[in-house]
């Protein structure tokens, strides 16, 4: 539908009202000019025809005889059939004279031009014989005037008054349009537009359309006024949940960084203050105090990613390359490093070699997230880790776990894991090291990329290992 704008829509209607007046106006002038040929005449006709049934009386056996004893109010002429004046109340009109019948039958405009007080009218008069001659009366206009003065005010002014009637329609319900399409959805961007100021958005624009084919700027109006108070309210409830996201970070990260800092502090000062005398135990000092600063940065690091992937500004650069290629390289470093710790590590890869657009760096981060997890919580004697390769949901998705033979998490804890900062209870109390944001952060990577990340028992109820499996769309 093509859209209009509210400025023609009002240009419009006050032409047309124009147009109405104005026509209303030509068809009073138009009535007035009518009147002075056909209403006056048409009364007058039905003054003398009084008079004509008179007249007519006097013509016997096809003579005229005027008899006095009739008294008639306006004068009046009389001819034959051969148009001969038999009998004149008008000086005009000689009795003798000849005039033209079809001249005389017709309305004389020389007479009503030279002579605007009176009119002229002619009948035939007709006996039970036929026509047997003709009369022509000649009254005031006065006394038309007086006799149809109701009727001459109606012809002469029911062209505008009929005007006026449209137009009072047109204007009563042209008002309760303006005020359905333009007052009531101006209130109520002032009362969403009070509201907001006062930190309300859920005042909503009833008037504003769902969808954007508008009639009018004022839908248009209303439509984008909605858009905004939508806009600012999912952007003041993001601003909250950062606000309510910093306080937390605050909380949280502050009780994790407690223990590495006072543990760095401790064997700083006993290294000051020459507690450690021996070389061996110097050594040992430092390598606690390298190990915690490790610890650190690792929960820096993982800070700064969640603090980018809260404002959305953490960076996944998706790209084409073999699947294979890139898990076999990882794969070679992260068996090194468990196999550091004393424990078996397996790998199982039931995919060709194909072709996956993904963030090498951000997928990297993913599985080494996971291992270190495996590392963290597995068991320590006889620990086993391994990363499972698979498709799944008709070959849509490619699958990666990552598995270990560890204690596994209470079945409690399983919806939450995910959250930032959630670490369960157990593992806080075995003072194991880390700021709870791994698997948060694992959680976006995944999620940008278009999958998902699954946690799963090997066990019933926790133990018997971990399970952790996250797809992405081939």
């Amino acid at each position: 539908m093509k859209q209009g704008s509210l400025l023609k829509n009002q240009i419009a209607m006050n032409l047309f009202i124009i147009i109405i007046m104005f026509g209303g106006l030509l068809f009073s002038i138009k009535e007035y000019n009518e009147y002075t040929e056909s209403v006056f005449f048409n009364k007058a006709r039905i003054l003398a025809a009084d008079q004509l049934s008179e007249i007519s009386k006097c013509f016997i056996k096809g003579k005229f005889e005027y008899r006095k004893d009739i008294s008639l109010e306006y004068p009046f002429v009389v001819v034959d059939l051969k148009g001969e004046i038999i009998y004149s109340e008008k000086p005009s009109y000689v009795i003798g004279d000849r005039v033209t019948i079809n001249e005389f039958i017709q309305i004389d405009q020389s007479l009503f031009e030279n002579d605007k007080s009176i009119v002229k009218t002619t009948f035939a008069i007709v006996k039970e014989e036929g026509t047997v001659g003709f009369a022509a009366f000649f009254l005031p206009r006065e006394k038309i005037i007086k006799a149809s003065k109701e009727r001459i005010i109606w012809n002469i002014f029911k062209g505008m008054v009929i005007g006026i009637i449209l137009v009072s329609f047109i204007l009563m319900f042209h008002s309760l349009y303006m005020k359905k399409r333009l007052l009531l959805p101006v209130k109520e961007m002032i009362e969403s537009s009070k509201a907001i100021i006062k930190g309300n958005y859920d005042v909503k624009v009833i008037k504003a359309k769902e969808n954007s084919v508008m009639s009018d700027d004022i839908d248009k109006l209303s439509y984008n006024f909605e858009l905004m108070r939508d806009e600012l309210k999912a952007k003041m409830e993001r601003e909250r949940e950062l606000t309510r996201s910093q306080k937390e970070l605050i909380s949280c990260i502050s009780h994790d960084l407690k223990t590495p800092i006072s543990t760095i502090k401790a064997y700083s000062e006993g290294l000051r203050d020459g507690m450690a005398a021996e070389p061996e135990k110097v050594q040992k000092y430092a390598n606690i105090i390298v190990d915690k600063t490790e610890v650190l940065t690792k929960m820096i690091s993982d800070l700064l990613e969640h603090s980018n992937a809260e404002i959305n500004q953490l960076t996944i650069t998706p790209r084409e390359q073999y699947m294979n290629e890139f898990l076999e390289n990882l794969v070679k470093e992260i068996k090194g490093v468990v196999e550091h710790h004393s424990m078996d590590f397996y790998y199982n890869n039931n995919i060709s070699n194909m072709l996956v657009s993904f963030d090498e760096q951000r997928i990297t981060q993913v599985i080494t997230n996971l291992v270190d997890n495996s590392l963290k919580y597995g068991k320590k004697d006889n620990g086993k880790i391994g990363i499972d390769v698979y498709l799944k949901d008709h070959e849509s998705f490619i699958a990666i776990s990552v598995w270990d033979n560890g204690n596994g998490i209470p079945v409690h804890d399983i919806p939450y894991i995910f959250n930032k900062f959630y670490r369960g209870e157990k593992s806080r109390n075995m003072s194991v090291p880390g700021s709870g944001l791994g698997l948060s952060i694992c959680k976006y990577i995944v999620e940008k990329h278009g999958g998902e990340i699954l946690y799963e028992n090997k066990g019933k109820d926790g133990g018997k290992g971990s399970k952790v499996s996250f797809s992405l769309p081939l």
